[in-house]
């Protein structure tokens, strides 16, 4: 990486965490720290709220989904948009959970039913949540070890181990450090400062984008597919096995199962100033989900396009290399599209890649 790589991910990363400290001084008791004093309004709320699923984890779970369906799971995704809008607008959960006045889903355990319950759901939250941080920041911190480039191992005092070991201790470090610094106004602080930007930088990803790669590239290799699985037609997709209309169905029934029940975001919801605030943040936040998906949908058939068209051929044939020295085989699918979306964004910047002419070709 070059000095202004390490600057466009340093700044971001230094001004998030400079708001975050700087918002601790407004927590001066137990209902700001737990519920942000119930003072947050629709638009922090669906700014903050978007960012629990903007994790470099998720990108990698929505490239290795896209690079099997391509849009045929976006399509039949769709289906579940005006459900969730009616639930959203409903205020089911929502209304009734913020009548119990609750600060956490444990206290509401406790007030519904009894101590020994909160107690038996803490203990089944704490396993769950050693389990998830013991798969997910593993995945999202291996995924920038390719994505930035780093060594895949470092050594310190004699010892050798994975460059995503360190990597991870250093992004749960900062997440605890910002939880405990000024508990949830400090989230909500940190989240929507890094949405904004986000969406800026989301921006700069589509002008790059389009400016790379034309849509006769990606249609050719999209449509280059045997009977039954396609990635554009979702009626000719019934042979996909992994992602497909069963996936999204089974998706939306545990979704609907668990509303307002995400531990990640319990405090959100007893964050608003009212319940009203509360929903109307949460149908801002689908529509904000929207936006991101697309991007992450654009970035990869970006990365089909970039790994199997042969105008891509010699720059696709590095990130193969690169690919094959990963010895997980699950850690070799699931960085795939990851180290293809890193090398064209170098190219782009670098010049080396190929660049569109008006004839359809392409020269250095």
């Amino acid at each position: 990486m070059s000095l202004l790589d390490w600057i466009i991910t340093a700044v971001p990363l230094l001004l998030v965490l400079a708001l975050g400290i700087y918002s601790n001084k407004y927590v001066r008791g137990v209902a700001d720290f737990m519920s942000a004093g119930r003072c947050a309004g629709r638009y922090l709320l669906a700014i903050a709220g978007g960012e629990l699923g903007a994790g470099a984890v998720v990108f990698v779970a929505m490239f290795e989904l896209i690079s099997q369906s391509g849009f045929t799971v976006t399509w039949w995704g769709w289906l579940t948009i005006p459900v969730w809008i009616l639930v959203t607008i409903s205020g089911i959960v929502i209304y009734r959970y913020r009548e119990t006045r609750a600060m956490t889903l444990g206290q509401f355990f406790e007030i519904r039913y009894n101590k020994s319950f909160r107690v038996f759901c803490g203990l089944l939250g704490f396993l769950a949540g050693i389990l998830n941080f013991g798969v997910m920041p593993a995945i999202g911190a291996r995924c920038l070890v390719y994505f930035l480039g780093l060594p895949e191992t470092v050594s310190a005092f004699s010892i050798t181990m994975p460059t995503y070991i360190p990597l991870m201790a250093l992004f749960l470090s900062i997440t605890v450090f910002v939880a405990l610094s000024g508990g949830i106004i400090t989230v909500l602080v940190a989240n929507c400062m890094e949405g904004i930007m986000t969406q800026i930088f989301y921006l700069v990803i589509i002008a790059a984008l389009l400016m790379t790669f034309s849509w006769s590239q990606i249609s050719s290799v999209l449509e280059n597919r045997p009977a039954g699985h396609s990635l554009l037609n979702p009626f000719d997709s019934g042979s996909i096995k992994d992602f497909n209309l069963w996936y999204v169905l089974m998706n939306l029934g545990i979704a609907l199962y668990i509303i307002q029940a995400w531990q990640n975001m319990s405090a959100y919801k007893s964050a608003a100033f009212s319940a009203h605030e509360s929903r109307m943040g949460g149908i801002l936040t689908r529509w904000r989900e929207l936006g991101r998906a697309a991007v992450v949908t654009l970035m990869g058939v970006c990365a089909i396009t970039f790994l199997h068209h042969h105008d891509f051929a010699q720059q696709a044939a590095h990130v193969q290399t690169i690919v094959h020295q990963i010895a997980d085989p699950q850690a070799r699918e699931q960085m795939e599209a990851p180290i293809a979306v890193a090398n064209f964004f170098a190219h782009r910047r670098e010049g080396c890649l190929l660049r569109r002419v008006a004839d359809g070709n392409f020269r250095r």
